[in-house]
This record gives structure tokens, C-alpha cells and sequence, in this order.
């Protein structure tokens, strides 16, 4: 992913993307829990159903 957002022919559409984008702040969650990401994550994700989520049997919010 970082080798796609730095080689965007438009920097600013990858900039527009990574400040406006729920994908975005998603990726940046996931990755600030500093624990490896599974598949009961990702699953937890797509049952939670909302823009916020929820990460791990703790229960995090992103």
C-alpha cells in the first residue's frame, strides 16, 4: 500500500484519500494496536457493521 500511495501519478488524490478516507483511519487504527492483525479482528470489523468498529476481544475502539 505505501508503495502504491507514494507512486500515485496524482499526490494530491492520495493525499485527498489518506486526511478524508474511513478506509484510511481504519488501516491507521488497526496498525496503532501495535498487535498482529487476524482474521477474528477483521471479522469483528464486518459484524460491528459501523464506521467506528471494534478491534480484539478487548474490545478497542477505533
Amino acid at each position: 500500500m505505501r508503495t502504491a500511495l507514494a507512486e500515485c501519478e496524482q499526490p494530491t488524490t492520495a493525499l485527498n484519500w489518506i486526511r478524508n478516507s474511513h478506509s484510511s483511519r481504519l488501516l491507521a487504527g488497526l496498525a496503532a494496536t501495535g498487535r498482529p492483525l487476524t482474521h477474528d479482528d477483521l471479522d469483528d470489523l464486518a459484524r460491528a457493521g459501523d464506521r467506528g468498529g471494534c478491534v480484539g476481544g478487548n474490545r478497542e475502539r477505533l
